[in-house]
């Protein structure tokens, strides 16, 4: 018996040896005041000013051939429950994931996980909205000198045992991807290709799925203190509705470290827009579309490109540059600007008039500050300044003023790790 009560503790510090589990949180409040926020303002629009919060907890285990993670999460409007509440709908999982080794640098994770790849412009997890993106999936994972990444979802509402219709709107029915990265000294190259199908239903109730196929590839080049990155996708296939699909987005951006404390960022982005009959008389979609990335982080912060929206629209030319200044090792500052055009015409079909491709400039101002290691708070100021033709695609009246003021504070405490 003596043995056993010895023995207990040895077993105990041997499996924490090969193990990790962790327990973490997060609580980010973030309060907002809205005017022309995602679309011009109007002449009768009313402002928005309400604090959304997100919280959640980390459970995380892993050792050296197994890993696991459930992350519980609460998206709640303040007051948008009674003070003596019950129950309600707020509370989910966002990632509920097992992963093993089948054999030496291969992996497979099953389950609800996020996707972030390269910078996140055709796969992210959109950590800016507070319910964040994760897809349910499987992912087989071959990660050595190089990186290859092959996943597979097939979706369905419920589990029908007599049909494979799909009722969620918005989601993919199936979807197929496969993405190769390496690293060589300075230079980052991936390559991806993305298979997305889409069910639709036509008016006479036939039930399709239409599939469309994005392949391209993400450059990164950092020597010294300067850092270039490029991406370059094209789009075929169909699209949502059955039209024939033919698309490409491009992007090139130039990061300079001036000093230690001042870096300027410079670059374009385009992504085609608007559609076209072809010889045999059928409707080519051009507008491209980014699918599932973080658009968040693209055109802008006041989010009227792509971001629930412009989609099937005239396109869009971006031409930003940005500077960012840290004032101190916990205070920094940033300021973006961006200029935006159609990349088609833009025409009102009321009036069959063809307006200039000037679509407006947004000016966004950022403030981060660390309150200590767990805990931070930032704030920003954006304005969109409008154009006629702004108000032709977006809606709205380019001669109010639109604008969006934000604060957020993020928590992120560790609640407890083994060694």
């Amino acid at each position: 018996m003596k043995r056993t009560i010895l023995l207990l503790p040895l077993i105990g510090i041997s499996l924490m040896s090969f193990s990790q589990f962790m327990l973490s949180g997060e609580f980010r409040p973030r309060t907002e005041y809205t005017h022309g926020f995602k679309s011009p303002a109007t002449p009768a629009m009313e402002y928005g000013f309400f604090t959304s919060q997100r919280s959640r907890l980390n459970f995380s285990f892993q050792t050296d051939d197994f890993s696991a993670k459930i992350s519980l999460q609460d998206i709640r409007v303040f007051g948008s429950t009674k003070q003596l509440n019950e129950t309600d709908g707020f509370t989910s999982i966002h990632e509920a994931w097992a992963e093993t080794k089948l054999v030496d640098k291969t992996f497979l994770r099953i389950g609800r996980q996020e996707l972030v790849y390269d910078d996140a412009r055709m796969l992210g997890n959109v950590n800016w909205a507070q319910q964040a993106r994760a897809h349910d999936l499987f992912l087989l994972k071959y990660e050595n000198k190089f990186k290859i990444h092959i996943g597979a979802a097939f979706n369905m509402s419920d589990a029908n045992l007599t049909s494979t219709f799909y009722n969620l709107t918005g989601n993919y029915k199936n979807m197929q991807f496969a993405w190769f990265h390496q690293e060589i000294k300075k230079l980052k190259y991936s390559i991806l290709v993305f298979n997305n199908g889409m069910q639709y239903t036509d008016a006479t109730n036939v039930t399709s799925i239409y599939y469309s196929q994005t392949i391209g590839t993400h450059i990164a080049y950092s020597p010294k203190e300067i850092n270039l990155k490029g991406n370059f996708y094209f789009q075929t296939g169909k699209d949502a509705t059955g039209n024939i699909f033919s698309a490409y987005n491009f992007l090139l951006e130039g990061k300079h470290q001036l000093t230690q404390k001042l870096a300027l960022t410079a670059g374009l982005e385009f992504l085609s827009g608007g559609s076209k009959f072809n010889d045999e008389g059928t409707l080519v979609n051009q507008a491209f579309n980014p699918f599932y990335g973080t658009n968040h982080a693209f055109n802008g912060s006041m989010d009227y490109f792509y971001v629930g929206n412009h989609l099937n629209s005239v396109g869009l030319l971006d031409i930003y540059l940005k500077a960012a200044y840290k004032l101190s090792e916990k205070l920094e500052m940033g300021i973006d600007a961006h200029y935006f055009g159609a990349a088609t015409d833009v025409i009102n079909p009321l009036v069959n008039t063809i307006y200039k491709p000037y679509l407006g400039t947004e000016i966004d101002i950022q403030c981060s500050y660390k309150l200590n290691a767990i805990s931070s708070l930032t704030t920003g100021y954006s304005q969109y300044f409008g154009t006629e033709s702004t108000d032709v695609v977006k809606g709205g009246s380019f001669e109010e003023i639109s604008n969006w003021v934000w604060i957020m504070f993020s928590f992120q405490p560790q609640f407890f790790k083994t060694n």
